[in-house]
């Protein structure tokens, strides 16, 4: 039983690196260029590898099962990204300077790893001056009155008394 646990994680880790050569096994046995749904390939992939190692298993004389097989393979193929989750869970595990501190800056205010840049220089270099024109020029647009439109034409019967 533990050897099907084991071919069966080793399956599932194996399946995203044999899906290229499954796919080339597929193309040349069929002789033409097969179009699979990548999520479809994949399941195929490690549909195969499954079998291959129920295949080892049996061959080796050793008593399976399926729980085994099926809880193997569902820890190999999400086993890195279980790691990762819960290494990280606030999925936070990212450089400081990478860090977005959650408060809202204002425009032009352009703020990098090495902190808010003084210098204009800096600022041109990096769009901020240009991001502020826009903005300001946006917010002076929509300050602005808009132009008195003419009044509508009176309709027929309005005209008439």
């Amino acid at each position: 039983m533990i050897l099907s646990f084991v071919l069966a994680l080793a399956a599932g880790y194996a399946a995203p690196h044999a899906e290229p050569h499954v796919r080339r096994l597929i193309a040349s046995a069929l002789k033409t260029d097969v179009r699979l749904d990548p999520a479809d390939l994949r399941v195929l992939t490690l549909l195969l590898l499954l079998a291959l190692a129920v295949l080892v298993t049996l061959a080796t004389g050793a008593r399976s099962s399926g729980l085994a097989l099926v809880l193997g393979a569902g820890l190999g193929v999400f086993g890195l990204r279980l790691y990762a989750f819960l290494r990280d869970p606030d999925g936070t595990d990212v450089p400081e300077e990478a860090r977005w501190d959650g408060r809202v800056r204002p425009p032009g205010e352009n703020q990098g790893p090495s902190g808010p840049h003084q210098d204009e220089s800096h600022r041109a270099d990096r769009g901020g001056d240009a991001d502020a024109a826009a903005l300001r020029a946006v917010d002076a647009a929509m300050k602005e009155p808009e132009p008195a439109a003419d009044p509508p034409e009176p309709t027929r019967k309005e005209r008439s008394p």
